[in-house]
């Protein structure tokens, strides 16, 4: 039995009924229908709308991580290539012991004579980097040589970094002359190094 005819005795019986109804009713129901109806097509409408705000939210979220993947991927890129240059200078310099360089650096700045010591206080590694820390002392420096000695020692390239410096000024007859204790940090790429 096909469907319209499944469904003819139930048309029949709401035409008897509405057929029934007095004019008043009929208005009624049709305005208790289209109410229902304008109710259904509006809640599907907010439903659809809801949805679709969820969902532009969702993709505008996902759109910005993107955004941060790609900036943190250009970051690590240049980041990456400043490491290798990085330690290509670190390499460059990785057979020159500091006390050598410094003894080079104090005779090009005239102070070789007065260059009393450089020794080795401590060294900690830090994956392939290892910092070696020196103490060095510089006596009756005049205060045009010292500034001209740390130029020269922080300008060459050489991986330092002057970590601490004590400066005691001695003034004897109208001169003053300055000695100076530098902690100085060195580094060496771990594979350069012997010892490690």
């Amino acid at each position: 039995m096909p469907i319209p005819e499944r469904l003819q005795p139930l048309i029949d019986r709401a035409r008897d009924q509405l057929a029934s109804m007095t004019e008043r009713d009929r208005k009624l129901l049709l305005g208790l229908l289209v109410f229902f109806g304008l109710l259904l097509v509006g809640g599907g409408i907010f439903s659809m709308k809801s949805s679709l705000d969820t969902r532009q939210a969702r993709v505008t979220d996902r759109q910005d991580t993107l955004r941060r993947v790609q900036l943190m991927a250009a970051d690590y890129g240049e980041s990456h290539d400043k490491a290798e240059q990085i330690a290509a200078k670190v390499a460059e310099h990785g057979d020159t012991d500091l006390s050598a360089y410094l003894e080079q650096v104090a005779q090009r700045t005239n102070v070789g004579d007065r260059l009393d010591s450089v020794r080795q206080k401590s060294q900690t590694s830090d994956g392939g980097l290892v910092e070696t820390v020196y103490a060095v002392k510089l006596s009756n420096l005049t205060q045009e040589e010292l500034p001209s000695f740390l130029f020269e020692m922080e300008s060459t390239g050489y991986p330092i970094k002057v970590r601490n410096m004590t400066v005691k000024s001695r003034k004897r007859s109208d001169q003053v002359t300055l000695n100076v204790d530098l902690d100085v940090s060195a580094f060496k790429l771990a594979s350069a190094n012997p010892e490690e």
